[in-house]
Formats: C-alpha cells, sequence, structure tokens
C-alpha cells in the first residue's frame, strides 16, 4: 500500500486479514513406526521417514445480496411468470397468426436449458419400466453424437511423418492406414442413483448414488453393416446370452457364432460414487434390493393381478454318469433342505422318484440340487459328486436355461 494510511488500527486489520489469507509456510512431522503391545509385539519405536504438509483454510466467496439469493432458488418459476407476461404482450402488439409462433419461440432458450433434466427423467422412466424394482433416478443427461476421426487422422500423420524425404507426388496423397472413421455417442448423466424403498426405513436414501457419469461408446461401418445384414435376413443369428440355449445351437455341426461387430469403450468414468450398506427391520439393503428386482420381473411376466408364486414342489427322479456305488440327493431352497433315501446305483444311474415342498418367500431364492457319493462304509464321509442350482425367478423368466427338462417344469 503506498504512501501509508492515516489510520494505523485499521493497518493492522488489513495486515491481519492478508496474512490469514495466506497460505501458511509448511512444517515436516517426523512418523515413527512403533510396536504394537495389543498384539505382544516387542522392539523399539524408530524413525519410518517425514511427511510435509501445509495445511490452512481458504476464504469463502460472499452469498450476496438476499434478493439474488432468492431469485437463483427460484430461476425457473420467475422465468416462467416473465415469459408469460411478454407472451401476453405480444397477443396485444402481433397479428393472431403470429402469437403462437412467437409464444413458441420465446420458450425456446428455457427449453433448451431443460432439456438435459427432460432426458434423464424420460432416461430413469424407460430403464425403469425395462427392469421394475430398479428404482433408478437420473438428475440430467445430455447426450453427443457425431463422426470421429481421430485414430485415422493420428495414423496419417504418424505415417506422413516416417515418409519425409520420399516423392512429393506421393506425400501429397493421403498414406493408407487401418484406422477406421468411427461413429462416436457420449451419455453425460448427473446425479445418477439407485434408491432405497421409501418405506424401508433404511438411513440413507440411495443405496448406490455418484455426482457424475460418463459413457462413451465407438462403432466403425462394420457393426452397422453387420446389423444391416442380420435385420435383412442374410446372417443368421446363432448366438444366446443364456447358457442353455447357446448350448444347444454349440451342438450343430456347422456352428459358427454370429460376429456383427464390436463396439469400443473409449472412456467410462464415475465421480463421487458412493454405496451405501444399511439394516433396517432385519432386512440388509442388499437383500432387499436383489428381491425387489427379481420380483419386479417376475410380476412383470404374470397376468395382471395374478399373486407371485409363494411355493416351490421339487421332484427327483434321477440321476445319470455317476462314478459312485450308492448315492442320494439334497436339495435346499434358503434355509429349508431335504434328502433323499440313499440309492444304488446302477450302470453308472441312480433312481430315486421322490418329491418335495419348500416355501419360496421370494423370486430371489436360490434352489440347489446337490448328488452325493454315499461312500463305503459308516465311516466314510459323503463326498460330493454333482449339483444344479438356479434362481426361483428363472423358472418363470425363462424356464428352458436352467439345464433342465422343459417338460418337468409347470407352474401353478
Amino acid at each position: 500500500r503506498g504512501g501509508g494510511s492515516q489510520d494505523p488500527a485499521r493497518d493492522r486489520r488489513f495486515f491481519a486479514a492478508a496474512a490469514v489469507a495466506r497460505e501458511p509456510e509448511p512444517r515436516t512431522f517426523n512418523l515413527v513406526a512403533a510396536p504394537r503391545r495389543s498384539r505382544g509385539e516387542i522392539g523399539r519405536a524408530y524413525r519410518n521417514g517425514t511427511v510435509t504438509l501445509s495445511v490452512w483454510m481458504a476464504p469463502t466467496l460472499a452469498e450476496g445480496p438476499p434478493l439474488v439469493q432468492w431469485a437463483a432458488r427460484r430461476f425457473l418459476k420467475i422465468a416462467l411468470g416473465a415469459l408469460g407476461l411478454v407472451v401476453l404482450a405480444l397477443c396485444f402488439l402481433l397479428p393472431k397468426n403470429l402469437v403462437i409462433f412467437a409464444a413458441v419461440a420465446v420458450h425456446l432458450p428455457l427449453l433448451l436449458l431443460e432439456l438435459p433434466t427432460f432426458w434423464g427423467w424420460l432416461l430413469s422412466a424407460w430403464v425403469n419400466r425395462l427392469a421394475p424394482g430398479l428404482r433408478m433416478k437420473v438428475g440430467a443427461c445430455r447426450l453427443a453424437l457425431w463422426v470421429d476421426r481421430t485414430d485415422r487422422d493420428l495414423e496419417r500423420a504418424g505415417l506422413r511423418h516416417d515418409d519425409v524425404g520420399g516423392d512429393a507426388e506421393e506425400a501429397a496423397r493421403p498414406p493408407p492406414t487401418l484406422a477406421r472413421t468411427r461413429l462416436a455417442i457420449c451419455a453425460d448423466v448427473d446425479g445418477f442413483a439407485l434408491q432405497h424403498p421409501a418405506d424401508a426405513g433404511y438411513a440413507h436414501a440411495d443405496f448406490l448414488s455418484a455426482r457424475s457419469v460418463r459413457v462413451q461408446l465407438s462403432v466403425d461401418h462394420r457393426l452397422l453393416d453387420g446389423l444391416a445384414n442380420w435385420a435383412l435376413g442374410r446372417v443368421p443369428m446363432r448366438w444366446s446370452p443364456f447358457p442353455a440355449s447357446h448350448a444347444a445351437l454349440r451342438r450343430a455341426r456347422d456352428f459358427e457364432p454370429t460376429r456383427l461387430g464390436a463396439v469400443r469403450i473409449d472412456v467410462l468414468r464415475v465421480d463421487h460414487a458412493r454405496c451405501a450398506f444399511d439394516h433396517a427391520a432385519g432386512e440388509f439393503n442388499v437383500a432387499r434390493f436383489t428381491r425387489d428386482l427379481a420380483s419386479g420381473k417376475v410380476r412383470s411376466k404374470l397376468a395382471p393381478g395374478e399373486p407371485l408364486p409363494n411355493a416351490l414342489r421339487v421332484s427327483v427322479v434321477a440321476a445319470r454318469n455317476l462314478s459312485a456305488r450308492t448315492a442320494f440327493a439334497v436339495v435346499s431352497v434358503r434355509s429349508f433342505r431335504s434328502q433323499t433315501a440313499v440309492r444304488e446305483v446302477l450302470d453308472g444311474g441312480c433312481v430315486w422318484n421322490e418329491h418335495f415342498s419348500f416355501p419360496c418367500p421370494d423370486p430371489s431364492a436360490l434352489l440347489h440340487v446337490a448328488v452325493f457319493d454315499a461312500g463305503r462304509g459308516l465311516s466314510t464321509r459323503a463326498t460330493l459328486v454333482a449339483q444344479w442350482l438356479v434362481t426361483a425367478k428363472m423358472l418363470v423368466l425363462n424356464p428352458t436355461n436352467v439345464h433342465a427338462d422343459p417338460g418337468s417344469l409347470r407352474r401353478s
């Protein structure tokens, strides 16, 4: 401050505030490793390096006048009110045939500002309809689609750099490259969350949340060509996401999986992710999330008003290709467990023909059938030789995917 001041007290306050705002000098601390007495470790403490820290608090920005704060919190309502007044004024100033056009044009800037929020709501509604019980929420979604030539241009630039000094006419031509022009799409999602049920009583509102998620995918012309050929029936679809269905396709002698193309993940970034593990009313939130998701999928397959199945009847008929002499089967659903009698294995097969009924509280319950070698003599322990398991929901969603005889699966 040039020239000084006539008020020494004010100068002292100024320099004191400036000293607080400056970052302090860093301080060095010693790191000491000491034996843990609780574990009975013996030894002396010793120096194990140093750490240098500088901790300070930066001044925050002023909130501004109360009127500005009030207007910022109610920006959308104030903007809609102001645009309504503008449209009302245009009704008196413009001809009637131009009033509707002017009313739409005036609201376009505001609609563009709120368009990401609308896309977020649409994405949430669409995903929650496809997967009932997921309870996904998206605050805003921004989409971008463009033609990406970065790989091709970078590879050509490298080839030109390697061929410096050649023929001038050849240098003017773009060098051949294996990199292809790609079609890229980028989705930026803000306020992503998988919500807890409102009536669950958990401490956190969200089971999984993230402040922002960015996903960028890209494809080249080969995928578009493959999709077009598949849509026109030129390429048969010899692939299934379900193991049993795909196994049936693989049994064909001329099996060759269908390859339509490749999707490349260029960017996948998640900021401020948080997963909350809660417990309420005797139930872990992960179990509640799994149960609601399975119940929603099953309910979408049932007729309107049809209740969810709550019991499971299992018939253990026989087993084949066993190497044991005597065997028995154990069937379990959650904490309920039943066992067949011990039968003799003849020519690798064993027949039981026993029936069991289990309560099935929800479609996420796991049905587990295990076959044990009973062993020889009383002192020999039983040995697991085969097992089969399936989630109860799959018996409704896709019975052919459970590696079982489809004719033996019935719902009543």
